[in-house]
């Protein structure tokens, strides 16, 4: 492949990465800029088929332009997993008596320990793919977008979704209808998933338990409203075993009914449902249709999952709320409908993991769930009755900040935060919600509280405003940067107006001259580590002399090695061949290194043996390798893990701005390099360089 194309195929590849995030946000998954990234490549190598198959730990994805039957999937996938690990490049032989196809060619893709991948080429020769340039590119963004996926898909994902679900259900609480609730909650779904309609269903109890299902299309209100039987149709058998169904050909299921699963309007190829339930009690479901550009995966199945059991807490909250009300209003003329729901929501009450109680305008509780109880180290029945101060948080007084007497008094919904700590001293947060509960004449005679443990979420928050803080540390450093800039080029345009004058003059002041330039030129590297911190500085690319850059780099420090009573011996690969760089910031890279190698090395520091610095360059064939070792005090493997973060410095205090290395680091990646790091205390540190030459 000539050059050209490569280079046109990787500007596809990096418009594809830089849109990789909106297609995340929007479609909630990396699916669909795999199989753009799929179709790509087959146009590019004029291939029938590419697939890519991802098996971890949990789950087994596989990605293809073009459909396979089940039976060829299941051929390809069994052949894959009896290949050798490290194998890089094979072959698959199709079974003629189950394919009509022809061979696979390979590549394995390098992902994690635990996960294995692989891209298959049909009618494409194995000897084809080994040493093709344009297969390694694509073998390896393959592997950037899996990697991302992987450590996006949990946390991100879950957390993207949870924002979502509280953004729909915070609406409960300025009193918005439940059917708007659940119009918002499969919009969102809908949309977050990148399907082309979506679904929910509930079992109607008064009912003798017929199901009762709403589905959205496109437009803002529901489209169709049906009910089933128990048991009918894949939306029957998930709600019937409360198991989640995820079906990728609708066609060919026997299980599927048109008029219980489909939508009028919507042909259904595809089909994704999963119970509502809290415990082994499933009060609905919710469905998915028709995921746009690719099939559903396992992923999408667990994450519906994960989301379903907080929208069965969310919908319980609020039913149980509402439940509550009418019951205490009506209790004298429907005790018979008390009694009869009675167990069915003592069930429902002790299964929400959050920790939920009622209480009377006495502080005496009404009723406490498990989840409380289980705090309290006590029964619920040994707690009812008693008041909630002494029972639950073993106080002799109303507890400090509680809210509940300003909630009876102004009958609305109170928020407050309650920190704990557990035996150990470790502390924890927790948000208690107290929602009034009305008589016949509107007054406040119970309160119902909710109790969350929001640590882990506070800890989060924390994370993130701490994230902003640094940004705004580097937006003020390109501040100061900036104006330091200007006196600095100053003081070297006329130190070096002073350097050409005395030429052959005092030698003293010559000397004194030289110094003022090199610490001029030392402070606006200083300067230009700011600015590179602060924002993307334009890197002009040459092909460059890695031992040029050096002896600039060990010129300027010269001073100060003499001064530290350091050695430094450089052994340069004569050689070495070029790379594609720009030498101001290879020399700036240099720089730091070596510095902190001067002031790790200071002989004055160690015990008897003189601060020595070697440098070592040498090539091979896609890499040009510098070694930077020194002698000094080494670090330990806690601080080694952290010397790349922004402002971390290992230095005393006022000797270090935590910079250098954050900025040597981003200018290597943009070198398109890697840098390797190893330290022992009391014996040394070693920074090995590595930059792809220029061919």
């Amino acid at each position: 492949m000539g050059e050209t194309m490569v280079y046109d195929l990787e500007k596809q590849f990096d418009k594809i990465e830089n849109h990789l995030w909106d297609v995340f946000k929007h479609n909630n998954d990396f699916s669909s800029a795999i199989v753009e990234t799929l179709t790509i490549a087959r146009e590019s190598l004029n291939c029938k088929n590419i697939l890519v198959y991802h098996q971890s730990d949990s789950h087994n994805d596989l990605f293809t332009i073009d459909s396979i039957s089940p039976d060829e999937k299941e051929n390809i996938m069994q052949a894959l997993l009896e290949t050798d690990r490290e194998k890089r490049f094979f072959v698959i032989k199709s079974k003629k008596d189950l394919l009509g196809i022809s061979n696979y060619a390979a590549c394995s893709l390098k992902i994690g320990t635990f996960d294995r991948g692989w891209v298959l080429f049909e009618n494409i020769a194995g000897e084809e793919l080994e040493g093709d340039e344009f297969i390694q590119k694509l073998c390896t963004f393959l592997e950037r977008i899996i990697r991302v996926s992987n450590i996006s898909s949990g946390t991100v994902q879950q957390n993207y979704m949870s924002s979502i679900l509280d953004n729909v259900f915070s609406e409960s609480k300025i009193r918005v209808g439940l059917e708007e609730i659940q119009l918002r909650l499969v919009t969102e779904i809908r949309n977050a998933f990148s399907s082309e309609a979506g679904t929910i269903a509930f079992i109607d109890y008064n009912s003798g338990g017929l199901i009762l299902k709403k589905s959205l299309i496109s437009s803002p209100e529901w489209v169709c409203s049906v009910s089933a039987e128990p048991g009918e149709g894949l939306l029957g058998k998930c709600i019937g075993q409360n198991n989640a169904i995820m079906v990728n050909d609708c066609s060919i299921n026997k299980i599927f009914r048109e008029e219980v699963d489909g939508i009028p309007g919507l042909q259904t190829r595809s089909l994704l449902y999963v119970p509502i339930s809290i415990g082994d009690i499933v009060i609905g479901a919710l469905g998915l249709h028709n995921k746009k550009y690719v099939q559903f995966q396992t992923s999408d199945k667990d994450l519906l999952i994960n989301i379903s059991k907080t929208i069965a807490i969310y919908l319980f909250y609020l039913q149980i709320i509402q439940q509550l009300q009418v019951q205490n209003a009506d209790l004298e003329a429907k005790n018979w409908e008390l009694v009869n729901s009675r167990n069915t929501l003592r069930t429902l009450f002790d299964n929400i993991p959050d920790s939920v109680y009622i209480i009377d305008r006495k502080y005496r509780l009404n009723a406490v769930n498990m989840a409380r109880s289980q705090r309290a180290v006590k029964e619920p029945r040994h707690v009812v009755g008693k008041l909630c101060f002494e029972a639950l948080y073993g106080r002799d007084s109303v507890c400090p900040g509680c809210l509940v007497e300003k909630m009876f008094f102004r009958k609305e919904i109170t928020h407050r935060i309650n920190r704990e700590w557990d035996e150990t001293g470790e502390a924890s947060e927790w948000t208690i919600d107290a929602y009034p509960i009305f008589d016949d004449e509107n007054d406040v005679v119970k309160a119902i509280l909710f109790e969350r443990d929001v640590t882990e979420k506070n800890r989060l928050e924390t994370i993130i405003a701490q994230s902003e803080k640094l940004a705004a540390v580097g937006q003020l450093a390109a501040g100061i940067a900036h104006e330091i800039n200007n006196p600095l080029t100053v003081i070297l345009a006329n130190a070096q107006l002073l350097q050409r004058e005395m030429l052959g003059a005092n030698e003293e002041w010559s000397e004194s001259v030289d110094l003022i330039y090199k610490a001029g030129s030392r402070a606006l590297y200083v300067v230009r580590n700011l600015l590179d911190f602060a924002r993307k500085e334009k890197y002009d690319f040459v092909p460059t002399n890695i031992n040029g850059t050096i002896d600039r780099a060990v010129e300027m420090v010269k001073h100060e090695l003499i001064q530290r009573s350091v050695q430094l011996e450089f052994d340069a690969d004569e050689d070495l061949p070029d790379v594609m760089a720009s030498a101001d910031h290879l020399h700036g890279l240099w720089l730091n290194i070596i510095i902190n190698a001067i002031d790790a090395s200071d002989s004055g520091q160690l015990n008897n043996r003189k601060g020595l610095i070697q440098i070592k360059t040498s090539h091979d064939n896609k890499y040009v390798r510098v070694k930077i070792s020194d002698n000094g005090m080494g670090m330990s493997p806690d601080k080694l893990k952290r010397i790349f973060e922004p402002f971390y410095t290992t230095k005393e205090p006022n000797r270090g701005t935590g910079l250098g290395l954050s900025v040597s680091h981003r200018v290597i990646r943009q070198h398109g390099g890697d840098v390797q790091v190893e330290s022992e205390l009391n014996v040394g540190t070693t920074f090995v360089v590595l930059l792809p030459i220029y061919r």
